[in-house]
Parts: C-alpha cells; sequence; structure tokens
C-alpha cells in the first residue's frame, strides 16, 4: 500500500502544473502513457522489494519502462511524467530506464533548463520516495520476523520448561521410591532379623520351661504370639512399601541393561501409577525371563519392551528381532512356562509369536 500511496502522490504532483490549463494532445498522450505504464507495471510485479531475479514479467516491466524514458528524449511534452517511470525502476532496480530517464533530462537542460527543472526535482523527490519506503518495509519485515523468531523461541522455551518440570517431577518420583525401598530393606534385614531371632529364642524358652510352671509357660506363649504378631505385621508393611514403590519404567530400564551390549534396546512405557502391584509383579517376572531368553538364545541386533494402558486391559510386549531363540523357545519351552503361569496367576492372557523375530505379549483386563 505504501508504493501505491507513493506514486497517487507523485502523480498528482506531475499533474500539478496542468491544474487550471488546457491540456493538449500531447498532454494527454503523456498522461495516458505513464498511468498505463505505471500500472502495467505494478501488475507485472507487485509490491516487492529488491526484485533483480531476470524473468519474463521482470523484462517486460524493464521494456515498458525504457521505452517510456526513450519516447521523453523524442518527445518532450511526456517527461513530467518521467517520475513514475523512475519511481518504478529504482523500485525493481532496473538502469535501464534509469539511463534513458537521465538522457532524457539531459537533453531538456540543454534545450530548456526552467521547464525541466520541476521534473528533474519530482525525479529526484521520487527516488527519495521509493528508497525510504523500501527501506521502512525492509526494516518492517525485520521486525516481524524478530517478532515471529522471538514468539517461536518463546514457545520452544514453555516447551522446554515443561519438559524439565516433567523430569523433575519424575526424578522426585523415583527417588522418593528408591527411599522407600531402602526404608522397607533395612526394616526386614534389620528389624525383622531381630524379631525372628526372638521368635526362635521363645520358642526354645517354652520347648524347655517346665510343665509345672504353667503361669511362666502361658506368658512365654503369650510373648511369642505377639512377637509372631509383630513379625507378620512388618511383613506385610514391607511387602506393601516394596510393591507400592515398584515402577515399571525404572524396573524395564534395569532389565534391558544387560542387552545394551549386544543389542540395540528401547522402552517405551505408558502406564499410570495406579497400577495394581501384582500386575507389576507379573509384567517385571515375565520381562525378566523373556530378557535371559534373549540373551541365551536371540541372534537378533534390537530388544524393545513396550508397556501400554488401554482403556481396558493392561500390555506387555517384549520383542526382538532374532529368530533362532523363537525355535530354541518353541523346542525347548524355555522359560514360557514360568512366564505363561505369570500371567494367568493374575488373570491375564499369555503368547508368543514368531513373525519377524521372536515377541512375547501378555495382557491383563483391568478390575
Amino acid at each position: 500500500m505504501l508504493v501505491l500511496l507513493d506514486k497517487i502522490i507523485i502523480f498528482l504532483l506531475c499533474f500539478l502544473p496542468y491544474f487550471g490549463k488546457a491540456l493538449s494532445a500531447a498532454d494527454i498522450y503523456g498522461i495516458l502513457g505513464a498511468v498505463i505504464i505505471s500500472c502495467l507495471c505494478q501488475a507485472l510485479i507487485p509490491e516487492r522489494p529488491n526484485c533483480t531475479a531476470l524473468s519474463p514479467k521482470k523484462i517486460m516491466k524493464t521494456a515498458a519502462e525504457s521505452l517510456f524514458s526513450l519516447l521523453c528524449i523524442f518527445f518532450p511534452a511526456l517527461l513530467p511524467f518521467l517520475p513514475l517511470t523512475v519511481y518504478e525502476a529504482v523500485r525493481t532496480k532496473d538502469l535501464a530506464p534509469l539511463a534513458f530517464g537521465g538522457i532524457a533530462l539531459a537533453c531538456s537542460l540543454a534545450n530548456a533548463p526552467l521547464s525541466c527543472l520541476y521534473p528533474l526535482i519530482l525525479c529526484l523527490l521520487a527516488v527519495y520516495s521509493c528508497v525510504k519506503t523500501l527501506k521502512n518495509r525492509e526494516l518492517s519485515e525485520k521486525n516481524n520476523r524478530n517478532r515471529d523468531d522471538s514468539a517461536e523461541l518463546q514457545r520452544i522455551m514453555s516447551r522446554r520448561n515443561r519438559e524439565l518440570r516433567e523430569n523433575l517431577d519424575y526424578e522426585v518420583h523415583i527417588t522418593a521410591l528408591n527411599e522407600r525401598n531402602r526404608i522397607a530393606r533395612e526394616i526386614h534385614d534389620n528389624v525383622g532379623h531381630l524379631l525372628s531371632r526372638s521368635l526362635l529364642q521363645t520358642g526354645a524358652l517354652s520347648a524347655i520351661c517346665p510343665k509345672d510352671q504353667t503361669a511362666m509357660k502361658t506368658a512365654i506363649d503369650g510373648l511369642k504370639d505377639t512377637l509372631d504378631s509383630a513379625m507378620n505385621s512388618i511383613r506385610e508393611s514391607v511387602h506393601g512399601i516394596r510393591d507400592d514403590s515398584l515402577d515399571l519404567k525404572t524396573e524395564g530400564k534395569k532389565i534391558l541393561a544387560p542387552l545394551s551390549e549386544r543389542f540395540s534396546v528401547a522402552l517405551d512405557c505408558d502406564i499410570g501409577e495406579d497400577m495394581p502391584s501384582k500386575i507389576k509383579l507379573c509384567f517385571i517376572s515375565v520381562m525378566k525371563e523373556a530378557v535371559s531368553n534373549i540373551t541365551k538364545h536371540s541372534n537378533g541386533k534390537k530388544a524393545k519392551i513396550t508397556l501400554r494402558e488401554h482403556p481396558s486391559l493392561y500390555q506387555l510386549v517384549v520383542y526382538d528381532d532374532g529368530t533362532s531363540g523363537c525355535k530354541a523357545e518353541m523346542t525347548e519351552g524355555m522359560g514360557l512356562n514360568n512366564m505363561r503361569e505369570r500371567a494367568e496367576s493374575v488373570g491375564g492372557y499369555f503368547r508368543i509369536s514368531c513373525e519377524e523375530g521372536f515377541t512375547v505379549f501378555v495382557s491383563v483386563r483391568k478390575g
């Protein structure tokens, strides 16, 4: 729009000397020629700065501008509207029309300096207006690019911050699970062993206690029952802490770690934290058995574990691209019964496939 506005202003300034004056045929031809060529150039090459590539449209535009500039040399009456052509030539960096226009102005200055002064000033004004408009447009486009780059950078930073927050939450979650496992191990190793020792001692005391010491024997038996209840309570708590602190993604990485030297390993885990612990233990056992078979029998190069939570079921897929492991599994049954029994113990479905490698499928319905 700025280019069009500039050309309208320049045309009005070119037409200014003709107000209140009868137009001759040459004047009318000059006006019509300048307007037609200006509109033609605008149609051939719209408002695009720095248009220097050679193309049919560019050739036609340059030819039209050069023709009008040449006519200005032989018909000085057309000279007042030369600024429109000069503006278009500067806009698209056409040197030929500018050269012919300069020759026309030089000839006019030699013949009639006063009559050429006004067109010369307008030509200089057209050059200045065009350069100024193109610079403003370039600055505007640069600002738009900077704004777009800034918006894109902000989106990238927001995404990175979100990923960092998610990773931090996951690390905190894993740290909490590891701490719970540590506490469970310490309770089992320390308090559990002490209670087991106390149970053995009270059992021995009860066995050697004289039969006539009924009160003492009753007290020892009561103490044994109390210690036994405490042992059961601690055992249930330890198992509960251990089962709740299992993280399938972490366990899957640990199970796949031994394969990383020979295989290209991958883990794809998409399961929520509310998965029942018995199903977690089932999947971990199946993964361990399947990876053990891959280590012993597979001749492939890739291994992948996929854990998925669907609306109605949980799914485990262990895949490797080898073939010998599948034959060994089918013929010798290495680990197959153990994996099937694990899956069936939680009401799951188990099968294996030997198509394009060896694949173990386990699915367990929710609820």
